[in-house]
């Protein structure tokens, strides 16, 4: 390890490729759950069309449930970020 000590340049350079990875981590994120967000609407939908006559009511139900829980975790990682 090396006890040179780092330039402002440096340091800047440094910061601001952090930051540009930062940015490219939300982006990721935000992708996954905007496509969560899409997925959700369209059970809802699916839902108030066919109501409890579907075969699939509760199972939608269920999946609604796990879609929405992963979506507040990946908001959170997003938010560590």
């Amino acid at each position: 390890m090396s006890d040179r000590l780092f330039t402002q340049e440096e340091l800047e350079e440094s910061s601001h490729e952090v930051d540009l990875q930062k940015q490219i981590c939300r982006a990721k994120y935000q992708e996954q759950i905007d496509k969560m967000e899409s997925l959700i609407k369209a059970l809802e939908d699916y839902q108030q069309s066919y109501g409890r006559e579907s075969n699939v009511y509760f199972d939608i139900i269920a999946l609604k449930a796990q879609i929405v829980k992963n979506k507040e975790v990946v908001q959170e990682f997003q938010g560590i970020i």
